[in-house]
């Protein structure tokens, strides 16, 4: 199943707990992708990867969106974080 998912991501924050593989390939700008502490800068044409029980947080490096293709395994896991920033909203 393709699920479509769109928010703005915090320049900082605890990060959050990943329950599903991700795997980000980035299309468009610069993309600080922070694993367990480690910052892996993704760049157009880069593949970043997270594997359940790891702590993630996603920082948008460039001053343009960062426009991504993000594979869940297993799926559902757009609708578990969609939950979770209506729950806590990102300020604009």
């Amino acid at each position: 199943m393709l699920e479509e998912f769109s928010c703005h991501l915090a320049a900082g924050g605890p990060g959050h707990l990943h329950e599903s593989i991700e795997i980000f390939y980035i299309l468009s700008g610069e993309f600080d992708h922070v694993v367990n502490g480690r910052s892996h800068v993704l760049t157009p044409g880069m593949v970043g990867i997270v594997r359940p029980g790891d702590r993630v947080l996603h920082r948008v490096l460039s001053n343009q969106p960062v426009r991504a293709i993000l594979v869940w395994s297993p799926g559902g896991e757009a609708g578990r974080i969609a939950r979770f920033f209506r729950q806590h909203p990102v300020e604009h």
